[in-house]
């Protein structure tokens, strides 16, 4: 019996296959190297450019000049319309999106639209040759329409000052006036104004005392001169005015009118005093003489206070009261206005005042 001995070689014996991790492992590590390096070339397409590549495009929005502005009421309004304007010129149109319409392909921007914009006409007006970009030409100063030609010597200075002396308003001219009325102490002023009581106790059905008033505003008056000023304010519950107009100079036409406006009054209704005197007060004149029978309602003491203080020192109030018989107070509320603002007081009974003829 034989026996064969066979002797293997290395190469005759089987290999062990790789474990199916490791290769698992080996497959997912190629795979993000080569995604790392696509990553790395290849650019993102959002993303932003650097400082040195960046594109900036200005737009300039030029509005045409309108005929018509619109002013604001207060200081809000006018700080949200200038907000909303701001923005409309600041912030682009979000729906349009911009072009590339360059041989470079460098993006343009669309310019912004502004809401309501009134673009001129080109039937209506004469474009320069600008207008295809809205511009419309201005017209010239002229030299007239600026300062004068500075003198030699002259500098901002005093020119300056010549401008503020020639912008102020022209103050009264000529000697002040004088008026005195049913005997009262001269008012000296160049501005007068005759507060008149127009209720019904005031007409010839009470006292009577528009009749008499009216004789002697054409005496005082004719005392005055052109270059002094007057106003008569008849009251009840509402303020007639002899002037709308305001102070008017003491013309012969303006004293000849002053019979008819009497005429026309009619003396009904109650008396509102304060209101007829912030109404004189705002014409600021020099002298306010208030006619009146004192009925009611009276001014209270913080009525009286306000008054004084409009009042001030430019304007002195003069309070003529009208009744019959003996003074029925001995402290009313015309003294006290008249002692607060520097002016008399007077009584007059017209149980002893004769009417004078028109």
């Amino acid at each position: 019996m034989a026996i064969m001995l066979t002797h293997s070689r290395p190469d005759d014996v089987p290999r062990r296959p790789w474990p199916a991790w490791a290769l698992s492992i080996g497959l997912h590590s190629v795979m993000f190297v080569i995604l790392a390096l696509c990553l790395q070339t290849t650019p993102r397409p959002n993303a932003v450019p650097s400082t040195a590549e960046r594109t900036v495009g200005i737009v300039l929005a030029v509005l045409p000049p309108s005929e018509h502005r619109e002013e604001f009421s207060d200081e809000s309004q006018a700080t949200a319309g200038e907000a909303s304007l701001g923005t409309a010129l600041s912030a682009p149109d979000r729906s349009s999106a911009s072009t590339d319409n360059s041989a470079d392909g460098v993006a343009s921007v669309e310019p912004p639209l502004l809401a309501n914009l009134a673009l001129p006409n080109r039937a209506d007006a004469r474009l320069h040759d600008s207008s295809l970009l809205g511009l419309t030409a201005q017209p010239r100063l002229r030299v007239s329409d600026v300062r004068g030609a500075v003198l030699p010597g002259l500098g901002d200075e005093v020119i300056l000052a010549a401008d503020v002396v020639e912008a102020q308003p022209a103050g009264p001219s000529g000697p002040p006036g004088q008026v005195s009325l049913f005997g009262s102490p001269a008012a000296v002023g160049h501005s007068f104004v005759f507060v008149i009581d127009r209720s019904n106790s005031m007409g010839d059905g009470g006292l009577g005392v528009l009749a008499a008033a009216e004789v002697e505003l054409l005496k005082a008056l004719a005392g005055l001169r052109v270059t002094h000023k007057f106003q008569i304010v008849a009251y009840n519950e509402r303020a007639s005015y002899f002037n709308e107009s305001g102070l008017a100079p003491a013309t012969e036409a303006n004293r000849n009118a002053v019979r008819p406006f009497f005429d026309a009054l009619a003396a009904t209704g109650g008396t509102e005093h304060e209101r007829a005197l912030q109404a004189a007060l705002r014409l600021k004149p020099d002298v306010i003489f208030l006619f009146t029978d004192g009925g009611d309602p009276h001014l209270n003491t913080s009525q009286l206070a306000q008054l004084a203080a409009r009042a001030g020192s430019a304007t002195s109030i003069h309070c003529l009261q009208f009744g019959r018989g003996p003074l029925p107070e001995k402290d009313n509320f015309m003294m006290r206005l008249a002692d607060r603002t520097r002016g008399s007081y007077g009584y007059i009974d017209m149980n002893q005042t004769r009417r004078s003829p028109k």
